[in-house]
Order: structure tokens, then C-alpha cells, then sequence
């Protein structure tokens, strides 16, 4: 199987602070797609990841919802 990532803990805090952040301008943005998930936990070359779930199913986007996304990711 795959190789596991080793991280100490100061490297776990990082990480759990730069989801934090993610999650944050989110929150504050809007246009922003809702945060649903944030993990610290290392997957294949991510060492943490935000999850977020559209508020509706899109076809096209404004130029709002665009820049809320970049902002957010």
C-alpha cells in the first residue's frame, strides 16, 4: 500500500490553521460556497483539505460567485 505521511505536531497545527483559514474567508465572502467538511488528516499529496457544498446547482456563474470561490479555495 501507500506511503503514510508522517507529521509532527506543530506541522498538524499549521495545517489545522490554514484549513481554519479556508473556512474562515468563507464564511466571510460572499458568494462563497458553504464550508461542510475540513480535515487535518494527510490524503495522497493534500495534508489537509475544505470541503464545500454549493447552496444550488449551477449552469453559469456570476462574476460574485467566481470571485467567492477563488477567494474561498
Amino acid at each position: 500500500p501507500g506511503r503514510k505521511l508522517l507529521q509532527s505536531d506543530a506541522e498538524k497545527k499549521m495545517t489545522a490553521y490554514h484549513e481554519a483559514g479556508h473556512a474562515l474567508v468563507a464564511a466571510k465572502t460572499k458568494g462563497a460556497d458553504q464550508v461542510t467538511k475540513i480535515t487535518i488528516v494527510p490524503r495522497a499529496m493534500s495534508l489537509g483539505h475544505t470541503q464545500y457544498e454549493p447552496s444550488d446547482d449551477y449552469t453559469n456563474f456570476t462574476q460574485s460567485k467566481v470571485s467567492g470561490m477563488i477567494r474561498a479555495a
